[in-house]
């Protein structure tokens, strides 16, 4: 049987150019990791203490780590569920009228929010 030679596809990559792609897919990853840490890691960590810290009626502790969350992750993809929460803490925190003013903006910004049923339960009164 005689050898047939296998064509060269027309995605093959050059001898030159192997060495960057590597270094490029070698990259990825890191640049992947440090977005998430910026973004999917660290800010849930502080919404997660913050509504641990509203169940456990510190409030005024959980308010904090929201702003510092607001802070550090001023558009970031959690907006929504800090505005949410920052809500729910104003209530709880006796500052109503401010939690109104500020559910009132979530819902401009928000305006298909699952969150709204949680935030209209907030703002009824006692």
């Amino acid at each position: 049987m005689p050898a047939t030679a296998v064509p060269t596809p027309a995605t093959a990559v050059p001898a030159s150019g192997r060495a960057a792609r590597s270094a490029a897919q070698r990259a990825a990853p890191r640049a992947a990791q440090g977005a998430a840490t910026q973004g999917g890691g660290a800010d849930i960590g502080l919404l997660g203490r913050a509504d641990a810290a509203l169940g456990a009626g510190r409030a005024l502790e959980a308010l904090d780590l929201l702003e510092r969350h607001a802070r550090r992750y001023p558009r970031g993809s959690s907006t929504e569920q800090r505005e949410a929460l920052a809500v729910r803490v104003l209530v709880v925190a006796g500052r109503r009228d401010e939690a109104a003013a500020r559910a009132e903006r979530f819902r401009t910004a928000f305006p298909d929010s699952l969150f709204l049923p949680s935030l209209d339960a907030a703002l009824q009164p006692p």
